[in-house]
């Protein structure tokens, strides 16, 4: 099944079909690829949309807007109750 790669958001994580390279939404304007491109040896470049539309999507990259995750900073408990100051 091909996912509509237009739908993807800035850090989603596609993982190729043989499991060997990640690609991650991360576009670098003016370049017309959108995804860098990692192995287990470090980044390979960058890929276009046609590349990776058939990678499963496997994740976003954590604090990005397709983790769906709240930028809000977050307060660390105080020493002597424990609780959010």
């Amino acid at each position: 099944m091909t996912t509509d790669i237009r739908a993807d958001l800035i850090g989603a994580v596609r993982r190729s079909p043989n499991g060997t390279c990640l690609a991650v939404l991360w576009p670098s304007p003016p370049h017309a690829a959108r995804w860098i491109v990692t192995d287990r040896w470090g980044s390979t470049g960058y890929e276009t949309d046609e590349r990776v539309a058939t990678w499963p999507v496997v994740g976003a990259v954590p604090f990005s807007p397709a983790a769906g995750m709240e930028l809000a900073e977050i307060t660390p408990p105080t020493a002597k109750t424990g609780a959010p100051r």
